[in-house]
């Protein structure tokens, strides 16, 4: 308002001195000399500025001839920011200390005139701290950096002191500790910081700044963290092998730790940690394998940001013994199942693992550590798949105490039952042709048996032949007209080419299993041109007729023969042969069925062989 003010008056001035002139003009037919402009005044805004710093000048002139200004300026130092050929300009300071003179020339084109004006320029620097408030050192550093900032002019010189609660000062340096920071710079100062000798918790401290720019406090909190670690001994004693270390912080902010050890037989995990107000734990375990009966001591170390504790750790090694028992086992024919036992009768711990040389043979459990307890050890035995007889094994303990043989022996017998049809002494008709003298014999599955599995035929010779046979079975049948042998039916071997010897002889056959309530099994010679089973050389014709059909031989003969089949249940789901449940032989009970032993001779064929067939008569001599 006072520089409006001013200019105001500076104006009203003007025009009336304009006026004055223009009233004492001369004839203008006289001649006149040129008047020079007149500057009524010259005004600076500001007289005193900072570096930098800028100010308005405005000149106030007139020309006592009406004529046109014009202007230029002028200065000493600093630089116009505006144009300098108007009346009104803009002066920037520069960044100095000192009085600068600005000047103006106004000039009607003949007779220029002059005025200056003196400006002071002085420097003002402010005092800026880039922080965060207050100052927090964590655990895990060692110091910490702020920056001092000149938001002003000219230098800022600061200085700085430091100060703490309590002893000792853990502010071991500020660096710098003082200093000049220009215009728009800046200079950071860093502090470090000791925790040695200083209790777990928070503690707190200051810095003070002082400069020509004004002055300002920090306030720093420093968190010292503290190691607790329990317990400080651990003792294994002769059988303990694993055992804690508790680590706590029970000061402030993070406690980081690592763990090392100097034995070989000492482990530890985890090796490294932190904590703030959790409890941490580290597994200490320890190993006697190899090392020498006797006393053994070693250490683990805690190395922390707050510190380093030490544990002593001990153990001792003493000498095992195994004792086994019992050394033998025998599972006869029935048992399964059976064990024995494994006890330390010395100290410290027995360590085993057990093996067995029989595919036969299982054991459970199969290793282990004992030291006063008894451990029972369970040995079973699988007869699936073993044929009767004895068979023998080994166990085996193998310890850091010795080894220990145990033996097993198991007898499998036949298990199932024999279905048998043995009729003594019969007369019997063999057949020389295409049937081959076949002894067909029917059986009946046992009551609630839906399949079963036949293993072994036993056959009873009284007399032999020469000639070898096979043995034969058939599962899947149909009757002929009016007879009761299969007729037709697809027959399956079940032992080939079997050598006839006198009396009882078992035949172990290719497993078959049958599902019909009633299947045959047969005796077949395996030549068709000579004696079968039980046939002398001799040649005979049919005793109850005398008389040889179209020149075919009937052999008759008193044979005393015998068959007996060895067979196992077979369980509901299993596959089975062929079944045929619902064609069954109609007349009689369990029986011999016998090729060419019918009451009856039939031509069953044409062609150079016929089929004689002849039903059973048992007491026909």
């Amino acid at each position: 308002m006072k520089t409006l003010r001013s200019l105001s008056i500076c104006l009203i001035m003007l025009l009336s001195l304009f006026v004055l002139l223009q009233c004492d003009k001369k004839n203008p037919t006289e001649a006149q000399e040129n008047q020079p402009p007149l500057i009524a005044k010259l005004i600076t805004m500001a007289k005193a500025l900072d570096w930098g710093g800028t100010t308005q000048i405005v000149v106030v002139a007139v020309d006592p001839e009406n004529k046109p200004l014009t202007y230029s300026w002028k200065s000493s130092g600093g630089i116009f920011t505006s144009a300098t050929n108007k009346d009104t300009v803009t002066w920037q300071a520069p960044d100095s200390s000192g009085s600068f003179v600005c000047t103006v020339t106004v000039s009607d084109g003949n007779s220029p005139v002059s005025k200056s004006d003196t400006i002071s320029v002085s420097a003002h620097p402010l005092l800026n701290v880039e922080t965060t408030r207050p100052i927090t050192i964590a655990t895990s550093s060692e110091n910490a950096t702020f920056n001092i900032v000149n938001n002003g002019t000219g230098s800022l010189d600061w200085s700085i002191t430091t100060g703490t609660s309590g002893n000792p000062n853990w502010i071991k340096s500020v660096t710098p500790a003082q200093g000049s920071t220009v215009k728009g710079a800046k200079t950071a100062v860093q502090v470090a910081i000791d925790r040695a000798g200083l209790s777990g918790g928070t503690h707190q401290g200051w810095l003070k700044i002082t400069s020509n720019g004004g002055k300002d406090s920090l306030q720093i909190m420093l968190d010292v963290a503290q190691l607790y670690v329990d317990p400080l001994s651990l003792d294994f004693g002769s059988t303990e092998t694993v055992k804690k270390i508790k680590i706590r912080n029970s000061g402030k902010g993070t406690l980081t730790w690592q763990v090392t050890k100097n034995a070989n037989w000492i482990s530890t995990n985890p090796t490294t940690g932190s904590t703030t107000t959790e409890t941490d734990e580290v597994t200490v375990q320890i190993s006697r394998d190899g090392q020498a009966v006797g006393k053994h001591e070693g250490r683990v170390t805690l190395s922390s940001n707050a510190g380093t504790r030490e544990v002593a750790v001990s153990m001792e090694v003493v000498s095992p013994k195994l004792t086994v028992s019992p050394t033998s086992l025998s599972f006869g024919t029935t048992s399964t199942e059976k064990t024995f036992s494994i006890r330390n009768t010395g100290s410290g711990t027995l360590t085993w693992t057990i093996s067995d040389d029989k595919s036969w043979i299982s054991v459970s459990p199969t290793s282990g550590t004992t030291t006063t307890e008894t451990e029972n050890i369970t040995v079973s035995v699988n007869r699936q798949g073993l044929s009767a007889g004895s068979y023998s094994g080994e166990v085996r303990v193998n310890s850091n105490a010795g080894n220990q043989t145990i033996s097993v022996s198991v007898s499998v017998t036949e298990s199932g039952e024999w279905l048998e049809y043995d009729d003594g002494s019969f007369e019997m008709a063999l057949t020389v042709g295409a049937l081959n003298g076949q002894m067909w014999t029917r059986f009946t599955r046992p009551s609630g048996w839906s399949k079963l599995r036949v293993t072994k035929v036993r056959v009873y010779i009284k007399e032999k032949s020469y000639y070898n046979f096979d043995i034969v079975g058939q599962d899947n049948y149909t009757l002929s007209s009016g007879n009761y042998f299969p007729y037709n039916f697809t027959f399956f071997n079940m032992k080939t080419n079997v050598s006839q010897s006198t009396g009882w002889q078992t035949h172990d056959i290719t497993p078959r299993t049958f599902s019909s309530r009633h299947f045959f099994i047969a005796v077949e010679p395996r030549s068709e041109n000579g004696p079968h089973i039980g046939v002398d050389t001799g040649t005979y014709c049919e005793k109850r007729s005398g008389a040889c059909l179209d020149g075919k031989k009937i052999l008759w003969t008193d044979v005393d023969y015998g068959i007996r089949i060895f067979v196992e249940q077979v369980p509901t789901g299993l596959a089975a042969g062929p079944a045929d449940d619902n064609q069954q032989p109609t007349e009689g009970a369990e029986g011999m069925w016998l090729e060419a032993s019918f009451d009856q001779i039939q031509k069953g064929a044409t062609g150079s062989s016929q089929l004689l067939q002849v039903k059973e008569l048992n007491t026909q001599k």
